[in-house]
């Protein structure tokens, strides 16, 4: 989508809801921090269109398309809270079982520049999964203590069965 659309439409949002107690707009885009431009020009008018005002907005994001430059622009234009899937504390269960590819190092970085900019932080976690054991849900547990994000939300690895999908 048009990234100026896009900023468009979420304050048109905000014009019709904020009386009736809309505090965050909730954008459920998969990856708009993907790309570069379209997140600096999505940031650039969604600022425009703010006017300074106050109309937070929350985004997914992956860890790995995450920087200091995206995370100050996002920051910048009024982004409140990235809502990020971690999976696992354990390496080989994130990087291997869930092939997320990205490094205790990377989360934690991303971790703390969201708090020096005042971006909260969402972390998705799944437990249970093939490869889980008590010693690795616990590095999990662990880890969300660690980072100690705005908020964390843990699941319980399902996998779809063909049972579950006849029915």
């Amino acid at each position: 989508r048009d990234p100026k659309e896009y900023a468009n439409e979420i304050m048109y949002q905000w014009g019709k809801y904020k009386k009736e107690g809309m505090r965050v707009a909730q954008t459920f885009d998969q990856v708009p921090t993907l790309h570069d431009k379209w997140i600096k020009n999505f940031c650039k008018q969604y600022a425009q269109e703010s006017s300074g005002g106050d109309y937070p907005f929350s985004m997914f994001s992956r860890v790995d398309n995450l920087n200091e430059e995206k995370i100050k622009l996002l920051a910048k234009a009024g982004c409140k809270i990235l809502r990020m899937g971690i999976e696992s504390g354990n390496d080989f269960i994130r990087n291997k079982v869930h092939k997320k590819n990205i490094t205790k190092h990377q989360i934690r970085k991303v971790n703390s520049l969201c708090k020096k900019y005042g971006v909260g932080t969402t972390a998705f976690f799944m437990i249970g999964g093939p490869g889980e054991n008590r010693e690795t849900i616990n590095e999990t547990i662990n880890f969300a203590r660690e980072l100690n994000p705005n908020r964390s939300a843990f699941f319980i690895y399902k996998p779809v069965t063909q049972e579950s999908v006849e029915l």
